[in-house]
Parts: structure tokens; C-alpha cells; sequence
């Protein structure tokens, strides 16, 4: 009787651990499947382009706008304060709603190292901006220093985005403009 019970734990163990080996097995299979990776295709870029692109352009067109006031700002036009207001009021606003609107795009993995680029960008300039309102508001130059910096560091990740994405043009065979 006791060889029959020792036996039969025995066995019931030996079902015990095959049928757990089968359920981890079926897990792996599981991981394995959802590691798939999908290759971007063509129309994934055009389309992460045509998400991008309005976001970029009207970046663009503030960059343009800071120049002007800065602009004025060297050759005596605009008194600091109302590089102040300017700022306040109408650029740093504008560039609150482009990273909001920029962050919210999800797009195809092979482009989000790119996509965190001009997130990079556009909080980039912010940083400046503001910087340049601290500066004025403290009297401090060295917040003025900062945000040349941080201008600086801006462009060159507009170089780096700019590259990726003629890189991701070239790839799929469409023209940017």
C-alpha cells in the first residue's frame, strides 16, 4: 500500500511539473509573438510627414517671429519690456500648444527617436524664451547666456531632426519640400 501511494505521488509530481513546463512554454510563444517588430512602410512615413510637417512649419514661423523681435530689439525699435510682452503673451503660448499638439502624435516605432527630436526641439526654445523673459525681469545676464545656450543646443537638434528625416525620405523615395 505504501509503494502504491509513493507511486502515485510520484506520479501525480511527475504530471504536475510536464503540465507546468507546458504552460511556460506557451508563455514564451506568447513573448515571442508580441516581440514581433513590424517594418514602417512608405505610407507610415508619409503619413508621421504629414502629422509633422504643420507642427514644424509653424515652429518654424515662431523661430522667425523671435528673430524679428530680437531684431528690433538690437537696433532700438522694442524696449526690453515689450520683447517681454511679446514673448509672454504671443510666442511662449503658441510654443506651449505646438509641444502639446507634437506630443500627442504616436508614431510608427522606427520614427520615435526622431519624433523625441523635435520634441527636443520645440522644448528647446521654450527653454530659451523663457530664459530670455527671466533674464529681462531679474536684470541677470547670465539668464540671457542660458538661453543663447540653449538656442545653440536648439538648432542643432533641428540639424539632427532635419537629417533623419531627409535620411527616412531618402529610404522611402519621397521628395520633401
Amino acid at each position: 500500500m505504501k509503494k502504491a501511494s509513493i507511486l502515485f505521488i510520484c506520479l501525480l509530481i511527475i504530471v504536475l511539473i510536464v503540465g507546468c513546463n507546458g504552460e511556460n512554454s506557451n508563455e514564451s510563444n506568447v513573448e515571442n509573438e508580441s516581440s514581433v517588430v513590424t517594418v514602417a512602410s512608405k505610407e507610415d512615413f508619409e503619413t508621421y510627414l504629414n502629422e509633422i510637417t504643420p507642427i514644424q512649419l509653424q515652429l518654424e514661423a515662431m523661430v522667425q517671429n523671435y528673430d524679428a523681435i530680437r531684431n528690433k530689439s538690437t537696433v532700438g525699435e522694442n524696449a526690453d519690456i515689450e520683447i517681454r510682452e511679446e514673448l509672454v503673451n504671443e510666442v511662449i503660448p503658441r510654443i506651449v500648444d505646438l509641444l502639446t499638439e507634437s506630443a500627442y502624435l504616436i508614431p510608427h516605432k522606427e520614427f520615435r527617436d526622431t519624433h523625441e527630436l523635435s520634441n527636443d526641439m520645440i522644448a528647446k526654445f521654450y527653454q530659451a524664451l523663457t530664459e530670455i523673459v527671466k533674464s529681462i525681469d531679474n536684470a541677470d545676464a547670465s539668464k540671457m547666456t542660458s538661453a543663447k545656450v540653449l538656442l545653440t543646443e536648439q538648432n542643432k537638434i533641428a540639424r539632427d531632426f532635419t537629417n533623419d528625416m531627409q535620411n527616412f525620405a531618402n529610404k522611402y523615395g519621397v521628395e520633401l519640400k
